[in-house]
Protein backbone atom coordinates (compact mmCIF):
# COMPACT_ATOMS: atom_id res chain seq x y z
CA UNK A 1 0.00 0.00 0.00
CA UNK A 2 1.50 3.30 -1.14
CA UNK A 3 1.03 5.89 1.64
CA UNK A 4 -0.77 8.94 0.26
CA UNK A 5 -2.19 12.30 1.30
CA UNK A 6 -5.83 12.91 0.37
CA UNK A 7 -8.02 15.99 0.71
CA UNK A 8 -11.71 15.42 0.07
CA UNK A 9 -13.63 18.49 -1.08
CA UNK A 10 -17.36 18.21 -0.51
CA UNK A 11 -19.60 20.71 -2.30
CA UNK A 12 -22.21 21.83 0.24
CA UNK A 13 -23.80 24.54 -1.88
CA UNK A 14 -27.52 25.08 -2.33
CA UNK A 15 -27.27 24.18 -6.03
CA UNK A 16 -26.78 20.52 -5.07
CA UNK A 17 -30.19 18.82 -5.05
CA UNK A 18 -30.93 16.86 -1.87
CA UNK A 19 -30.52 13.51 -3.67
CA UNK A 20 -27.18 14.59 -5.21
CA UNK A 21 -26.04 15.89 -1.84
CA UNK A 22 -26.78 12.54 -0.17
CA UNK A 23 -24.78 10.73 -2.89
CA UNK A 24 -21.96 13.27 -2.41
CA UNK A 25 -21.86 12.70 1.34
CA UNK A 26 -21.90 8.91 1.02
CA UNK A 27 -19.14 9.04 -1.63
CA UNK A 28 -16.89 11.01 0.75
CA UNK A 29 -17.68 8.63 3.63
CA UNK A 30 -16.84 5.64 1.37
CA UNK A 31 -13.59 7.29 0.29
CA UNK A 32 -12.62 7.87 3.94
CA UNK A 33 -13.43 4.24 4.76
CA UNK A 34 -11.08 3.05 1.99
CA UNK A 35 -8.03 4.88 3.35
CA UNK A 36 -5.09 2.78 4.53
CA UNK A 37 -3.56 3.14 7.99
CA UNK A 38 -0.50 4.96 6.60
CA UNK A 39 -2.57 7.50 4.65
CA UNK A 40 -3.21 11.04 5.83
CA UNK A 41 -6.35 12.99 4.97
CA UNK A 42 -8.70 15.87 5.62
CA UNK A 43 -12.27 16.70 4.63
CA UNK A 44 -13.05 20.26 3.52
CA UNK A 45 -16.56 21.52 2.78
CA UNK A 46 -17.03 24.06 0.01
CA UNK A 47 -19.92 26.51 0.21
CA UNK A 48 -19.99 30.29 0.41
CA UNK A 49 -17.28 29.73 3.04
CA UNK A 50 -14.92 26.81 3.58
CA UNK A 51 -14.91 24.59 6.63
CA UNK A 52 -12.47 21.80 7.44
CA UNK A 53 -12.66 18.76 9.68
CA UNK A 54 -9.12 19.41 10.96
CA UNK A 55 -6.56 22.23 10.70
CA UNK A 56 -4.07 19.90 8.97
CA UNK A 57 -3.85 16.44 7.42
CA UNK A 58 -4.52 13.71 10.00
CA UNK A 59 -3.59 10.03 9.92
CA UNK A 60 -6.37 7.63 8.94
CA UNK A 61 -6.83 6.12 12.40
CA UNK A 62 -10.21 4.65 13.38
CA UNK A 63 -10.77 7.69 15.58
CA UNK A 64 -10.12 10.18 12.76
CA UNK A 65 -12.21 8.14 10.31
CA UNK A 66 -15.12 8.16 12.78
CA UNK A 67 -14.65 11.92 13.24
CA UNK A 68 -14.77 12.41 9.46
CA UNK A 69 -17.99 10.40 9.17
CA UNK A 70 -19.59 12.58 11.88
CA UNK A 71 -18.32 15.76 10.21
CA UNK A 72 -19.69 14.77 6.78
CA UNK A 73 -23.02 13.50 8.16
CA UNK A 74 -23.67 16.79 9.94
CA UNK A 75 -23.37 18.91 6.76
CA UNK A 76 -26.32 20.76 5.22
CA UNK A 77 -26.43 22.12 1.67
CA UNK A 78 -26.97 25.89 1.39
CA UNK A 79 -25.37 29.00 -0.08
CA UNK A 80 -22.98 29.40 -3.01
CA UNK A 81 -19.88 27.53 -4.20
CA UNK A 82 -16.40 28.98 -3.77
CA UNK A 83 -14.71 26.30 -5.87
CA UNK A 84 -11.59 28.41 -6.49
CA UNK A 85 -10.75 28.87 -2.81
CA UNK A 86 -11.75 25.28 -2.07
CA UNK A 87 -9.15 24.00 -4.53
CA UNK A 88 -6.49 26.55 -3.50
CA UNK A 89 -7.07 25.64 0.13
CA UNK A 90 -6.86 21.88 -0.58
CA UNK A 91 -3.50 22.34 -2.34
CA UNK A 92 -2.10 24.11 0.75
CA UNK A 93 -2.42 20.92 2.82
CA UNK A 94 0.21 19.13 0.72
CA UNK A 95 3.83 19.77 1.62
CA UNK A 96 5.88 17.00 0.07
CA UNK A 97 6.22 15.16 -3.21
CA UNK A 98 7.48 12.11 -1.29
CA UNK A 99 3.89 10.91 -0.99
CA UNK A 100 1.24 10.99 -3.74
CA UNK A 101 -1.15 13.93 -3.18
CA UNK A 102 -4.77 13.50 -4.20
CA UNK A 103 -7.80 15.78 -4.16
CA UNK A 104 -11.19 14.13 -4.41
CA UNK A 105 -13.69 16.78 -5.48
CA UNK A 106 -17.36 15.82 -5.19
CA UNK A 107 -19.42 18.60 -6.75
CA UNK A 108 -21.85 19.80 -9.38
CA UNK A 109 -18.96 22.04 -10.42
CA UNK A 110 -20.80 25.33 -10.68
CA UNK A 111 -18.63 28.00 -9.10
CA UNK A 112 -20.73 30.97 -7.93
CA UNK A 113 -18.62 32.78 -5.32
CA UNK A 114 -15.27 34.59 -5.69
CA UNK A 115 -13.31 33.67 -8.82
CA UNK A 116 -15.73 31.81 -11.09
CA UNK A 117 -14.06 31.85 -14.52
CA UNK A 118 -13.06 28.26 -15.39
CA UNK A 119 -9.84 29.45 -17.13
CA UNK A 120 -8.69 31.31 -13.99
CA UNK A 121 -9.52 28.38 -11.73
CA UNK A 122 -7.65 25.85 -13.87
CA UNK A 123 -4.67 28.15 -14.47
CA UNK A 124 -4.19 28.83 -10.77
CA UNK A 125 -4.64 25.19 -9.78
CA UNK A 126 -1.78 24.34 -12.17
CA UNK A 127 0.28 27.28 -10.86
CA UNK A 128 -0.10 26.48 -7.15
CA UNK A 129 -0.01 22.69 -7.47
CA UNK A 130 3.52 22.40 -6.10
CA UNK A 131 3.29 18.73 -5.12
CA UNK A 132 1.76 17.65 -8.45
CA UNK A 133 -1.47 16.64 -6.70
CA UNK A 134 -3.93 14.77 -8.89
CA UNK A 135 -7.58 15.79 -8.86
CA UNK A 136 -10.26 13.13 -9.10
CA UNK A 137 -13.70 14.57 -9.75
CA UNK A 138 -17.08 13.06 -9.07
CA UNK A 139 -19.51 15.33 -10.97
CA UNK A 140 -23.10 14.97 -9.82
CA UNK A 141 -26.35 15.85 -11.55
CA UNK A 142 -27.59 16.79 -15.00
CA UNK A 143 -26.64 20.44 -14.41
CA UNK A 144 -23.00 19.70 -13.55
CA UNK A 145 -20.39 21.86 -15.25
CA UNK A 146 -18.74 18.86 -16.88
CA UNK A 147 -16.29 20.74 -19.10
CA UNK A 148 -14.64 22.59 -16.18
CA UNK A 149 -14.53 19.50 -13.98
CA UNK A 150 -13.11 17.32 -16.77
CA UNK A 151 -10.44 19.93 -17.53
CA UNK A 152 -9.43 20.14 -13.86
CA UNK A 153 -8.97 16.36 -13.75
CA UNK A 154 -7.11 16.26 -17.08
CA UNK A 155 -4.80 19.16 -16.13
CA UNK A 156 -3.63 17.24 -13.05
CA UNK A 157 -3.50 13.70 -14.52
CA UNK A 158 -6.51 12.71 -12.44
CA UNK A 159 -9.82 11.43 -13.76
CA UNK A 160 -13.49 12.29 -13.58
CA UNK A 161 -16.81 10.50 -13.44
CA UNK A 162 -20.12 12.15 -14.30
CA UNK A 163 -23.28 10.81 -12.70
CA UNK A 164 -26.27 12.61 -14.25
CA UNK A 165 -28.69 10.40 -12.30
CA UNK A 166 -28.28 9.42 -8.67
CA UNK A 167 -30.12 6.10 -8.91
CA UNK A 168 -27.74 3.11 -8.76
CA UNK A 169 -24.87 5.49 -8.13
CA UNK A 170 -23.16 3.46 -5.44
CA UNK A 171 -21.65 0.84 -7.76
CA UNK A 172 -20.24 3.45 -10.17
CA UNK A 173 -18.94 5.50 -7.23
CA UNK A 174 -17.31 2.41 -5.76
CA UNK A 175 -15.49 1.62 -9.02
CA UNK A 176 -14.36 5.22 -9.33
CA UNK A 177 -13.08 5.33 -5.73
CA UNK A 178 -11.03 2.23 -6.53
CA UNK A 179 -8.98 4.43 -8.89
CA UNK A 180 -8.58 7.07 -6.20
CA UNK A 181 -7.49 4.66 -3.47
CA UNK A 182 -4.80 3.00 -5.59
CA UNK A 183 -3.61 5.61 -8.07
CA UNK A 184 -1.02 4.54 -10.58
CA UNK A 185 2.27 6.33 -10.28
CA UNK A 186 1.89 9.35 -12.55
CA UNK A 187 5.37 10.78 -12.86
CA UNK A 188 7.92 8.19 -13.81
CA UNK A 189 10.72 9.58 -15.91
CA UNK A 190 12.92 7.16 -17.78
CA UNK A 191 16.39 8.07 -18.92
CA UNK A 192 17.78 5.99 -21.78
CA UNK A 193 21.32 6.04 -23.04
CA UNK A 194 21.49 6.03 -26.77
CA UNK A 195 23.62 3.26 -28.23
CA UNK A 196 25.14 3.30 -31.69
CA UNK A 197 23.34 0.81 -33.91
CA UNK A 198 26.48 -1.37 -34.18
CA UNK A 199 26.14 -2.24 -30.45
CA UNK A 200 22.56 -3.46 -30.82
Amino acid sequence: HLAKDVVMLLDCSGSMSSSNFEVAKSAVVSAVARLGGSDRFNVVTVGTRLDAMAPRLVSATRQHVAEAVRFVSSQKNAGGTDLYNGLRNALEYFSSRERPSIILLVSDGRSTVGITKPESIIQDVEKYNRTKARIFVLALGKEADISTLDRLAAATKGSSLHLPETEAASEAVSRFLGKVSSPTVADISLQCRSFPLSEM
